[in-house]
């Protein structure tokens, strides 16, 4: 193998050079999407740490609603709620209707106890996806999640007036 077909990376069909994901800006269309494929090739490969940088430069070269949200998806993976709910949202400026990002914000916001506005980001999910996929399953559940939430919740402020007027009584 001559010097160039050992400094390119196999990524599905087409091969990348590898420093497309190190240093060299991205300058094309093209290329911004092998960079945004390239990441989603680390998630698949178990590669969170480069993933996320692989993210994080396809963000840099060209903010897209799929970039976001696949960092969304990582940070979701590793427990960073907070994180995920802020790429997630920036995912829906560029695109109010992009169903993966309102699943991440779902599932982030019912994460950090925000029940109300992950219901809302799941039926907001929910009319944006095909009602025949399994996706609708799973906006399914988690809205019974979020009601049973808000219900659990209502309960808790009830007993706590009844403890209020017995204590005043």
């Amino acid at each position: 193998k001559n010097e160039e077909e050992q400094s390119r990376v196999y990524l599905g069909k087409a091969t990348l050079p590898l420093t497309l994901h190190r240093d060299r800006p991205l300058r094309s269309a093209r290329s911004r999407m092998a960079q945004l494929a390239l990441a989603n090739q680390h998630v698949c490969d178990d590669n969170p740490a480069a993933a996320l940088i692989a993210f994080e430069r396809s963000i840099q070269e060209a903010p897209t609603a799929a970039a976001y949200a696949g960092r969304a998806a990582l940070h979701i993976r590793e427990r960073r709620f907070t994180d995920a709910l802020q790429d997630a949202a920036a995912a829906l400026k560029l695109d109010p209707t992009h169903e993966p990002s309102l699943y991440r914000k779902g599932v982030a916001c019912f994460e950090l106890d925000e029940f109300e506005s992950a219901l809302d980001a799941f039926q907001a999910g929910l009319k944006a996806c095909d009602p025949n996929l399994i996706d609708a399953r799973k906006y399914a559940m988690w809205l019974r999640k979020c009601e049973a939430e808000l219900e659990a919740s209502d309960d808790d402020d009830d007993d706590e007036e009844e403890e209020e007027d017995d204590a005043s009584a």
